[in-house]
């Protein structure tokens, strides 16, 4: 019985709806609190909000989704503390309960382990990164397939209590940038424009949309550059922006690049582990066999390779361009976490 069997036979039904009620109740709790202009996640009825949820949660492939539903609500609740932080004190309670029950119930919200137990018996925590004072806490992670770093960074995130931004979460924000429109506005119009494709980690865009249609009244900012050349200096813009007044992580597109380009201090970090350990991970979640996680594994490696490539000119998997690189097997997943956190406490004080 593979890992996502065995957490359904764990939890009932019940169980998955109660969770999506939750989070269903947090997004609207924070909304009231905020009046985001990113809006409220789900503004259906609550019955099918409810439904949603509960297929996201209880589906591995769609773990991606789920994390990225409640990084949303946690980005949006950090925003709040300074207005009314008794508000802000029982939502982030709220957003901590249900992580950990998230991470029970989601097979790939890092219920499936990746560590080298007898290589963790041989590992220590170094504190050798140093960063400069006076500035945000900004790390950039790029990692190989399925060696759990968008998990790693996720946990991170809310471990050292900042905002956290992938791929999915960037659409999201341009989406918003381009219309002034929230989220699910966006989700409910007819609207093709910014896509995200998960098979090769990145955001693409449609043609005959309306997001089209308002980027090319723009792409004078842009010197007539190609549409995928626009989108990568829009997510520059949003990196740099956002490095003038808040903490964040982010996962992959090219940000210890951008960030060095534009002389901001970060900490760089690439994670990975041995192929066999990150293809028997990706089965186990996956449900797939070891050759089609194989070949998916190194299609995806090569794709975030050429992309790293095409906009930095730099080898994506060289090691002396990172301050670190970790073999999250050697700790696996929270193992990571606690060293990747620690090193950083250190380094940031």
């Amino acid at each position: 019985m593979g890992e996502n069997e065995k957490i359904k036979s764990k939890y009932t039904e019940a169980d998955f709806a109660k969770l999506a009620e939750r989070i269903y109740e947090l997004d609207k709790k924070v909304y009231t609190a905020t009046g985001s202009n990113l809006g409220r996640l789900f503004s259906d009825d609550k019955q099918s909000s409810i439904e949603e949820i509960m297929e996201t949660i209880a589906e591995s492939h769609k773990s991606h989704a789920s994390r990225s539903i409640v990084a949303l609500i946690g980005n949006m609740a950090r925003s709040i503390k300074k207005k009314d932080y008794a508000t802000w004190k029982s939502i982030m309670i709220e957003y901590d309960s249900i992580i950990k029950q998230l991470q029970d119930m989601s097979v790939g919200f890092g219920g499936v382990e990746i560590l080298d137990y007898e290589a963790a018996k041989l590992s220590d925590v170094s504190k050798t990164v140093e960063t400069e004072e006076k500035h945000h806490r900004i790390i950039c992670i790029n990692r190989t397939y399925g060696s759990a770093g968008t998990e790693i960074g996720f946990g991170l995130a809310d471990k050292l209590k900042c905002n956290f931004y992938d791929a999915e979460i960037f659409q999201e924000v341009i989406n918003n940038l381009g219309h002034g429109r929230n989220v699910n506005d966006i989700k409910k119009s007819t609207d093709i424009g910014y896509k995200y494709d998960r098979k090769r980690s990145s955001i693409y865009y449609e043609k005959n949309s309306d997001q089209l249609k308002y980027l090319l009244t723009n792409l004078n900012r842009y010197h007539g550059l190609p549409l995928k050349d626009a989108i990568f200096f829009k997510i520059s813009e949003i990196l740099c922006d956002n490095a003038k007044d808040r903490d964040f992580v982010v996962m992959g597109r090219c940000a210890d690049a951008i960030l060095t380009n534009n002389h901001i201090p970060h900490i760089s970090i690439f994670i990975t582990a041995p192929e066999d350990e990150r293809i028997k991970r990706m089965m186990e979640i996956n449900g797939t066999d070891y050759k089609t996680a194989k070949k998916h594994l190194r299609k995806v490696d090569k794709f975030r390779a050429k992309y790293y490539k095409y906009y930095t000119s730099k080898d994506w998997y060289e090691a002396n361009q990172y301050d670190f690189c970790i073999n999250s097997s050697r700790y696996g997943i929270e193992g990571t976490i606690d060293f990747i956190a620690e090193i950083v406490n250190n380094g940031c004080k």
